[in-house]
């Protein structure tokens, strides 16, 4: 399950782009809220949490504002810790997998920019 699955960074990134297109940030964070809640696919709410926390960061590292708590920091690892620990990971291989994560979504966000 905690293997890259560039197919679940792809739709994380268009379903993501979509809601803060039509919602802001309040709705990625609802919606966040609600996978973490509701779907049993816990690391498919890891890329939506990553796809949130890299658009978070480049509108507000654009317009000057400061980044959602929400995304970033604390809250962000207090979601994702738990998913990754029960995976059986340790920390080296959590690590891994966030990069590797960061860096797929990045590339579908860049896909579906436009989309």
């Amino acid at each position: 399950m905690a293997k890259d699955r560039p197919q679940l960074a792809d739709v994380a990134a268009r379903q993501t782009h979509a809601l803060y297109k039509s919602g802001g940030l309040i709705a990625l964070q609802i919606n966040s809220q609600d996978c973490h809640k509701y779907l049993e696919d816990k690391f498919f709410c890891i890329y939506l949490d990553t796809a949130a926390q890299q658009i978070d960061q480049s509108f507000a590292s654009a317009a000057g504002f400061p980044l959602s708590p929400y995304f970033s920091g604390d809250q962000f690892l207090e979601r994702v810790g738990p998913i990754l620990f029960d995976a059986g990971m340790n920390m080296q291989d959590a690590n891994d997998f966030l990069r590797l994560s960061y860096a797929l979504v990045e590339l579908a966000l860049e896909r579906n920019a436009d989309g």
